[in-house]
């Protein structure tokens, strides 16, 4: 009672927040829940958004109840659509106007879309007397409850079948969820057997709450493609249901709404669901709640002609009389073999009465021949159905309401299966005595003598027209655009998989073309989205009558197609269907008074590739070419290049290893000295990151950030290079080390709007480190970029104590402007002058010239790649006293530093007087 008072609460609160919103009135969904209300509702809440969404923003509520709360909400009419679970779902259609399902939920179990489950029946492995199902007489059962279909009800029936009654043959224990119990019970040796849902055990193996081999099953049953063990058949899930009074128009959508959900991967965690699949048929879970006789035919029922027929088909014996002597013969030989006494018989008398009574009020159409197939009689039912009356029909064939819908193979295969197996139940098309197309659902019984011969053929069939048009319809919106009539992205998929296969059988080719409208956007924007639905469907059309039989054309979404172009003898024969196409999309439409014309870009790819290749690659392959053709100019179509994609792949393959090597501190700083070559002074140290690779060891930076260049992660790489750099600095200075370190950093990451900002937020986390031990070396080719905003952050740094280097400098091609505005503390030749000075004029020329430049605006001047003693000599001679490079000492790392620094000295060829003027 409380939990329902908490529903009504959320319904007047829901219905005061709509009340001020126009338009048409909320929906109300009941959601079986086993949890806390709260918790029901964070889990279903994404179901709901989705329909809201789907329905044009139309308000969804959302009503989780409990069993007793649901059936009350629905006998107050509170409730539009009802999701719960199977035996449930057959309660409330038993008292409630309900509709069939409209989808059957799919869920995700251990990596499996699953739209059903079934029951298994488990006993400890070392149980030598427990083989079949019979052997469980008499033993301990456990199970979670007798109202869990997959936990319980499942297996009774099994049982059943083998002659055990449960829960009278077995000494039940009942559990309570989760599953789990009942598996601990077998393990702690507290039951001979238990009951669990499909997919538990294995679950539970994967999560080592089994010991490998300490269960196994008994009456296995193998389901193709199920991927758990099985003891019973499968069932369906969840079924998503409408009440009757639901406009169809509104229940449709919702069903459409339901198979085109697509949640997102943190939605699927949330609901523990994938979406919904065409619904599924719940027959076999009322036929179980029937045999079992649990609610809602737990209690002494009103016989159903289905009662009757699935109780004496078998037994039934017809004469030629009518329906009701028909059934007082079989009920008074069923009688004499049962029991001869007068009480017995009037009461079987008394159920012949009945069944004579269903024979003629019964909703299903009845139909009774002779073994020649001459119809002896039929019900009011069947003259409702076919139009055709008693007196038309009785002598006739049943073939007078053949549709030629189906092949004299399927009418062979049903007497066959009659005559061997004495029932037959199926779906046939007919036609009424007005010649109209109509559905039966039809079983079929074959009724024996005494002495095995055929005397009768009794079939019992409902109209299923309309659910077969609802379905039609269904798998139309499923499958099919609603606005071009086109086929869908789901639809494409499964043709997709077809065309591929075919090509392979056949030794074809199969190509792909993606089809992108140039020019959409601009007419939807200054038309309105209604003309842009025009021109679609018109485009649509268009691309249609000019396909070639068996190629498709489908819509995927906005403006964008593709096409599938099948057993092509080579590739290149889908090279002119490509071009046609776009041909007739560039051609105007005149809509109205409009005169309409855009062009389309397309990307081409094909099947079968050297690599394996699934569906949805060639859709991506087939894109990535169709944007390379829009920016080569539009209106035109390109082949997918597999080897930039391949290079492509490798790329981001080696971005996620470096950012995983980034999370897992794969990287380290080594240091490389700078020197006054005449003094020996040792001015600072250029910090260079080396990546120490776990499989290929220590790697030089040119092996990986050239690939990180331009990315977010070459800006997360420089921060953990100036991060890691004042640690180092505060650590030596600990020791009494004051050497400035300088830090290279990339253009793009200079040229952040918050590169200031993160770079003060990262000094104050190191306070005790002076900012002038720090330097920052800058490109010269990535500072002249964007060289007013680049002065600015320069200027800006000046101001907190930081000085910067222009790197490689030499190689961008300065003005002596740009050099002016630039406010660097230093300029560091490119190694690549400095290498070859000592054979190159030109380069030596180079250096003289950037010293001189360096003096003129009061610069100091570093070179870089000083390799050798003569590389130093040469360089104190035209004046560059300060370097860097393997000739000095080799990048080492930090812990190095100060034993260096104790026994660092000069070469002595340096300590000559500098001849420059």
């Amino acid at each position: 009672m409380k939990k329902l008072l908490i529903i009504g609460l959320m319904l007047l609160c829901s219905a005061g927040l709509a009340a001020d919103t126009p338009g048409e009135p909320p929906l109300n969904l009941g959601v079986l829940a086993f949890r806390p209300l709260p918790e029901t509702l964070q889990r279903w809440q994404p179901l709901q958004q989705e329909l809201s969404r789907a329905l044009d923003g139309r308000e969804v509520r959302l009503l989780p109840a409990s069993y007793e709360d649901l059936e009350t909400l629905l006998a107050d009419n509170k409730l539009d659509f009802v999701l719960t679970n199977p035996s449930h779902y057959i309660q409330l259609r038993h008292r409630n106007p309900l509709s069939g399902a409209l989808a059957t939920l799919l869920v995700e179990e251990q990596g499996h879309a699953l739209s059903g489950f079934g029951g298994v029946i488990l006993v400890p492995s070392e149980s030598t007397d427990l083989h079949d199902l019979r052997d469980l007489r008499g033993k301990r059962l456990a199970a979670v409850g007798t109202s869990s279909l997959g936990g319980y009800q499942a297996q009774a029936l099994e049982m059943m079948n083998a002659g055990l009654k449960l829960p009278g043959d077995v000494q039940l224990t009942l559990t309570g969820m989760p599953h789990d119990r009942v598996i601990q019970a077998l393990l702690t040796n507290e039951a001979d057997a238990g009951l669990v849902r499909s997919g538990v055990y294995e679950s539970m193996l994967v999560e080592g709450k089994i010991p490998i081999g300490a269960l196994r099953q008994v009456h296995p049953l193998n389901q193709p493609h199920y991927p758990f063990i099985l003891s019973t058949p499968l069932y369906p899930e969840w079924p998503f249901v409408a009440l009757e009074r639901v406009d169809q128009k509104l229940a449709a959508q919702v069903t459409a709404a339901l198979l085109l959900m697509q949640l997102t991967p943190e939605q699927q965690q949330q609901t523990g669901i994938l979406g919904f699949s065409i619904p599924a048929d719940y027959h076999l879970v009322e036929t179980l709640a029937r045999q079992l006789r649990f609610p809602p035919f737990d209690q002494a029922p009103t016989i159903t002609l289905k009662d009757l027929w699935e109780q004496y088909a078998a037994l039934i014996l017809f004469g030629t009389g009518t329906p009701l002597l028909l059934f007082l013969l079989v009920l008074l030989r069923h009688n004499r073999v049962l029991n001869h006494s007068n009480q017995q018989l009037r009461i079987e008398q008394q159920k012949s009465q009945l069944a004579a009574s269903v024979f003629s009020h019964a909703s299903e159409g009845i139909i009774i021949t002779a073994p020649d197939g001459s119809i002896l009689d039929v019900n009011q039912a069947f003259t409702k159905i076919t139009g055709y009356s008693r007196d038309a029909v009785v002598g006739q064939n049943p073939r007078l309401l053949k549709s030629d819908q189906q092949s004299p193979e399927f009418y062979q295969q049903m007497w066959q299966t009659l005559v061997t197996e004495d029932y037959w139940f199926g779906e046939v098309w007919n036609r009424n005595h007005q010649g109209e197309l109509f559905a039966e659902q039809l079983a079929i019984n074959t009724v024996r003598n005494s002495q095995g011969e055929i005397s009768h053929f009794v079939g019992l069939f409902s109209d299923i027209t309309q659910q077969k048009h609802q379905q039609q319809q269904l798998e139309y919106i499923a499958h099919y655009d609603t606005l071009t009539g086109l086929p869908n992205r789901v639809l494409l998929a499964e043709k997709m998989r077809v065309a591929m296969h075919q090509a392979q059988q056949n030794n074809a080719c199969l190509a792909v073309s993606f089809i992108d409208l140039d020019g959409f956007k601009e007419i939807n924007d200054l038309y309105t989205h209604e003309v842009g639905d025009q021109l679609l469907a018109a485009l649509a059309s268009r691309m249609q009558k000019n396909l070639r039989d068996g190629d498709i054309v489908a819509r995927i979404g906005g403006d964008e197609f593709v096409a599938l172009f099948i057993l092509l003898e080579k590739p290149e024969e889908s090279l002119p269907r490509v071009e046609e196409l776009l041909g007739v999309l560039r051609q105007p439409v005149r809509l109205g008074q409009r005169k309409l014309q855009v062009s389309a870009s397309a990307g081409l790819t094909f099947f079968p590739q050297d690599e394996a290749t699934e569906a949805d690659q060639l859709l991506r392959q087939a894109d990535q070419a169709m944007y390379q053709a829009k920016l080569a100019g539009k209106n035109r179509w390109q082949l997918f290049d597999a080897e930039r994609d391949r290079s492509l792949r490798g790329h981001n393959e080696n971005l996620d290893r470096i950012n995983l090597g980034l999370e897992q501190q794969e990287f380290v700083l080594y240091y490389q000295p700078k020197v006054n070559l005449r003094t020996g002074a040792v001015i600072g140290a250029e910090a260079l990151i080396r990546w120490q690779h776990p499989e290929r060891g220590l790697l030089a930076p040119a092996l990986f950030l050239p690939d990180i260049e331009g990315y977010s992660l070459d800006i997360s790489i420089g921060e953990w290079v100036l991060e890691t750099a004042l640690m180092q600095q505060r650590q030596w200075l600990t020791q009494g080390i004051h050497l400035p370190v300088s830090v290279n950093i990339a253009g793009h990451h200079l040229q952040q709007a918050n590169f200031e900002d993160r770079l003060i937020e990262l000094l104050q986390r190191f306070p005790d480190v002076p900012t002038h031990l720090l330097e920052l070396e800058v490109l010269e080719t990535s500072a002249l970029q964007d060289i007013d905003h680049v002065s600015s952050v320069m200027r800006a740094c000046s101001r907190l104590g930081i000085e910067f280097a222009l790197d490689d400098f030499g190689t961008g091609y300065s003005s002596l402007t740009y050099l002016k505005r630039l406010p660097a503390h230093s300029l560091k030749i490119d190694q690549s002058f400095v290498r070859d000075m000592l054979d190159n004029e030109d380069d030596l020329a180079i250096l003289q010239g950037i010293l001189g430049l360096a003096h003129a605006f009061q610069r100091e001047v570093i070179a870089e790649g000083m390799e050798t003693v003569e590389h130093g000599s040469l360089l104190l001679e035209i004046g560059c006293e300060l370097a860097q490079g393997y000739g000095i000492a080799r990048p080492m790392p930090a812990e190095r530093i100060p034993d260096w620094l104790q026994t660092w000295r000069p070469h002595p060829q340096w300590d000559k007087p500098n001849l420059q003027p």
